[in-house]
């Protein structure tokens, strides 16, 4: 393998190696899908890429192999790949979010979230020959609310089973210039098929985090990943949804979204951790969990890779398991939501929401 060149995806270097037995136009094809991207030459890199004719060509020391045939899926079939390597060793080191967006003069960025099928990719098209691109697939926020741009190639294709990459600047979009990024909004799209014109509204803290934590990507290995959506949504001002159904009326719709709008900020606390001592008696205690939140009268909890909303008595509840008896949980619980005279039995009551935390995995009898 003597052909090759280098990408950037995110903050990750791919150096990409394309075997001598790959047709030539394929390579030229590949190599100016990627042109956006490519830099100099860098050794070390943090990922190495085949691009090989079929499996038995497959090199060991390839991290990413991808293979030639079929041709026809090679643009969409070689970005979802080096997407995923990347994503991967990306793990831990910043908020990913499945979105495209677009960065303004200021290098304030918009970000729009949703899964596939939300029109993320046809948008970026529209409002990125105004604005500059800054990725239709992955947005990477740091701690700060710094933004690393990812402006891979875009897919498109005249039937919905082939897709071709085209890189931004054949399709005339902006470039990113020198200035720093910055988040500055946060964006859940609706795209419905039919319906007027765009509509902006706020979206409630909670609501908002489940739905950002939905879409990214190895949120769980982050510290306190719960935080750090928090942070992230409080800086931006609040999440906002925009209802839209044709890309081509999204530019009328950035002004509502960039307008500032007084709110009162959500009561945000943090959880403090089951003291040890008391973790190790015997009675319910909290199982283990990532990161926990309290969002006004709601709590968060990330445990394992799953986000749980908990609401009514649940979140005392399971703050007081600290090694408790069901006695301890009930008077506990009492002493924050006082029962109404027609529960004739809180104890029922606190022991099925006690049980049903345990089988979410919430909490566990030591």
């Amino acid at each position: 393998m003597t052909r090759g060149f280098t990408v950037r995806l995110m903050d990750v270097v791919a150096r990409v190696l394309v075997a001598d037995s790959v047709p030539p136009e394929v390579t030229a094809e590949v190599i100016d899908a990627w042109r956006d991207l490519q830099i100099a030459d860098q050794n070390p890199h943090d990922l190495l890429v085949a691009l090989v004719p079929d499996t038995d060509t497959d090199p060991a020391e390839a991290d990413v192999s991808i293979t030639v045939e079929p041709e026809e899926s090679l643009g969409e079939r070689m970005a979802s790949l080096l997407t995923l390597a990347a994503l991967e060793r990306m793990s831990g080191r910043a908020v990913m979010l499945h979105a495209g967006a677009i960065a303004l003069d200021d290098g304030g960025v918009i970000g729009f979230v949703g899964p596939s099928g939300r029109g993320k990719t046809t948008a970026m098209t529209v409002l990125a020959r105004t604005h500059a691109y800054v990725t239709d697939e992955t947005l990477v926020i740091t701690g700060d609310g710094s933004v690393t741009p990812y402006p891979k190639p875009l897919l498109l294709g005249r039937r919905p089973e082939v897709k071709q990459a085209h890189p931004a600047s054949s399709l005339g979009l902006r470039a990113l210039d020198e200035t720093p990024l910055r988040l500055a909004r946060l964006v859940l799209l609706d795209r419905r098929e039919t319906g007027g014109p765009p509509s902006v509204a706020h979206v409630p803290m909670v609501d908002a985090m489940v739905e950002l934590a939905r879409e990214s990507s190895y949120l769980s290995a982050l510290h306190e990943p719960l935080h750090a959506l928090a942070r992230m949504v409080l800086a931006t001002g609040g999440a906002r949804r925009l209802t839209y159904s044709e890309a081509t009326t999204l530019p009328d719709a950035l002004h509502e979204l960039m307008r500032d709008s007084s709110r009162p900020k959500p009561d945000v606390r943090s959880v403090p951790p089951v003291p040890v001592s008391r973790a190790a008696s015997s009675g319910w205690v909290r199982a283990p969990y990532t990161d926990a939140l309290l969002v006004d009268d709601r709590l968060v909890v990330m445990h394992e890779q799953t986000m749980t909303v908990l609401d009514g008595i649940a979140p005392a509840l399971w703050q007081a398991a600290t090694g408790v008896s069901m006695e301890h949980l009930t008077r506990t619980v009492l002493r924050e939501h006082p029962a109404p005279p027609e529960l004739d039995d809180p104890d029922a009551v606190v022991a099925s929401v006690a049980e049903e935390l345990g089988r979410a995995g919430l909490l566990h009898w030591n």
